[in-house]
């Protein structure tokens, strides 16, 4: 069923210690029965430290009860196993275990108020939220009850597309943010004990004004987003984050002000499910700051939860708190489901529905996962950029439809370049040649190889293309002349690829050889104008030596010209190269 049973993480310095694992069983609906999760070993100990042996309880597929028989809080904290209750649309309304004493939801099923704790520390935390269910503003009133009487700490967060203001109060009277997260380990940031630790307060004058202290800044913005990770305000400081698949924040780092050395503001290890490594004491909490935003990208909250956007998920548990927006387009798992339970394979990028990717390697490689949207999404290898190409035939009953992309498969094929060598060829095919034509592109602006596409048509009216690699960065076979066998039919009749015409050939040169012309030409520029001529120091080699096919046009598309012209495509035969732009 590709449910996720264990995760293991080998210790360099101790390969056999089992620490940091986590493992897992499940019901026929896919919820999690069992959980199994070890830290590191500590106080001399030769085994690692057992913190989670979570035993489930379910009412239907609402988990009503989380035991955890390891009596270690450090975990999950509920070795007492304390009722969860839900309310009639099956959102979590509390889970003493964790001191979230009450949680109120707003008509789109979100979380308008929630509170934590018991006398005398509680925190209250209200959201408000715009009609489309985005998160304008978040304040969280930290309240502690003692001898001198009542104080208070408010912190509103304010979201603005990006931009992340924060305006601290406080009642005064002494009751610091340290004085809150220290006075009840229960009760400290994140709920998850041992695993963060709790960045520095904001710094605001702290003299009482009748009572109230009021931050000067109100509000002071604290950092905004940027293409490699964000821009820290405060410190005036860029800051780059290192994401794996997955877009988990692994490593933060930036450039000191102070002395120019690289600083790591901010270091993750994750078990499978989200939780953070224990004791690392490079993970970091803190008001307003960019460094809550670990898991899947998403930002962790006081309650340990991460903010989804349509829904919170509980890492801790391996499950959310509210039934999925979607879940009558997954009726085979349980609502409350993370995943599929493979969060190795997907993610969920807004609490809706898990996201598949085709991932494209720098070196062609193809890497795909089972499709669960009614779209295809492709990335480059680190994921800063992806397209989506639309499904067809979506009915009711098929409403995730079927995939234009087809399956890619690697061969064994032998290809010499110019002083490069090949082994191997990797092709997949499109039907659509727009949707051929796109997957293309972006596989020649995002690796450093050749790709091509090749279209073949049909008497009967169908047509297909193949799209190939062979991994090197300055050659690439036509797939169809490595499989002139090959049916291009997938239950559309038979429609083998030497009985159709060959129309149109295409290949890439990637911007990593720095060159922009057919093989065998060189380009000229004259006020923005590219013009190409033979080049007599190539010979009658590469590009221009390829023979020439009644009804066949030939393309080289060049990422290059594409940026400096707004199109890279060059139309070539053995003798004139014409640019012709965006388009053929």
């Amino acid at each position: 069923l590709n449910r996720l049973t264990a995760g293991y993480y080998q210790n360099p310095n101790n390969p056999g210690s089992v620490e940091n694992t986590e493992s897992l069983d499940y019901d026929l609906n896919g919820n999690i029965t069992n959980l199994y999760r070890t830290s590191v070993m500590e106080n001399g100990n030769t085994t690692a430290t057992v913190i989670d042996k979570l035993e489930y309880t379910y009412v239907g597929n609402q988990a009503v009860k989380i035991k955890d028989n390891s009596n270690n809080k450090t975990g999950y904290e509920g070795t007492a196993g304390m009722p969860i209750d839900y309310d009639l649309n099956g959102n979590m309304k509390s889970m003493m275990d964790k001191q979230i004493t009450g949680i109120n939801y707003n008509y789109l099923n979100l979380p308008n108020t929630v509170d934590i704790g018991l006398d005398p520390i509680t925190t209250q935390i209200k959201t408000k939220y715009g009609a489309d269910g985005i998160k304008l503003r978040k304040e969280s009133t930290k309240t502690m009850i003692g001898v001198a009487g009542t104080t208070w700490t408010k912190e509103i967060t304010d979201y603005l597309d990006g931009f992340q203001y924060l305006n601290i109060t406080s009642s005064g009277g002494g009751a610091s943010e340290d004085m809150f997260s220290m006075a009840s380990m229960d009760t400290k940031r994140a709920l998850e004990i041992q695993a963060f630790t709790i960045g520095p307060p904001i710094d605001f004058d702290p003299t009482p004004i009748d009572p109230i202290v009021q931050n000067p800044h109100n509000p002071e913005l604290q950092f905004f987003p940027t293409a490699e990770g964000f821009y820290d305000y405060q410190r005036k400081m860029y800051i780059y984050q290192y994401k794996d698949h997955l877009g988990n924040a692994r490593v933060s780092y930036g450039k000191n002000n102070t002395n120019g050395s690289i600083e790591i503001t901010d270091a993750n290890d994750y078990y499978p499910f989200g939780m953070n490594h224990l004791k690392t004491g490079n993970a970091y909490f803190g008001a307003g700051s960019y460094k809550n935003y670990k898991y899947n990208g998403k930002e962790l909250q006081d309650t340990g939860m991460y903010d989804y956007g349509a829904r919170m998920y509980m890492a801790d548990i391996g499950r959310w708190g509210v039934v999925d927006p979607l879940a009558e387009t997954s009726r085979r798992w349980s609502p409350y489901t993370y995943a599929y339970n493979n969060p190795m394979r997907f993610i969920d990028p807004d609490g809706m529905q898990s996201e598949d990717k085709i991932k494209i390697f720098n070196n062609g490689t193809i890497e795909r996962t089972k499709d669960n949207n009614a779209y295809d999404t492709i990335t480059n290898e680190d994921e800063s950029k992806s397209i989506q190409i639309a499904r067809t035939n979506i009915s009711e009953s098929n409403p995730k439809g079927d995939s234009q992309i087809g399956e890619a498969k690697t061969i064994p094929y032998e290809l010499i370049g110019e002083d490069t060598k090949s082994d191997q060829m990797t092709y997949l095919k499109i039907d659509n040649y727009d949707s051929a034509t796109q997957f293309f592109e972006f596989a020649a602006e995002n690796t450093n190889v050749e790709f091509s596409q090749n279209k073949i048509d049909f008497s009967d009216g169908f047509s297909s293309n193949l799209i190939a690699t062979n991994h090197l960065s300055n050659a690439v076979q036509q797939a169809n002349l490595v499989f002139p066998y090959l049916n291009l039919s997938q239950g559309n009749g038979f429609h083998v690829v030497q009985d159709g015409n060959w129309t149109e050939n295409v290949h890439s040169h990637p911007t990593i050889t720095g060159i922009a012309a057919p093989s065998g030409f060189v380009e000229r520029f004259k006020n923005e104008n590219i013009m190409f001529s033979i080049n007599p120091l190539h010979g009658y080699r590469g590009d221009r030596s390829t023979t020439q096919i009644e009804g066949l046009k030939r393309y080289m598309y060049s990422p290059i010209l594409n940026k400096r012209l707004g199109g890279g495509y060059i139309q070539y035969n053995n003798s004139t190269a014409i640019f012709k732009g965006k388009t053929k």
